[in-house]
């Protein structure tokens, strides 16, 4: 998912929520073990996209910098 302006924590809820039917037809389809890898390989490179996007425009990449975005 794209970057907003709503809390990271939230946002990942309401994915989770969305992908929760997703995966139990995945795991009905494909099985528990296929389904939980292609689910996890698509979360983890959606997490590392929407990291990027956090730290696009950002001046400061030192961990004060990194601080400012926990609010997120």
């Amino acid at each position: 998912m794209a970057k907003t302006d709503m809390p990271m924590l939230e946002q990942r809820r309401i994915e989770a929520n969305i992908l929760k039917p997703v995966y139990e037809e995945m795991e009905k389809r494909l099985g528990a073990e296929t389904a939980q890898e292609i689910l996890g390989a698509a979360i983890i490179a959606d997490s590392v996209r929407q990291g990027a996007a956090y730290g696009e425009g950002r001046d400061d990449r030192t961990l004060t910098g990194f601080a400012a975005t926990l609010p997120q």
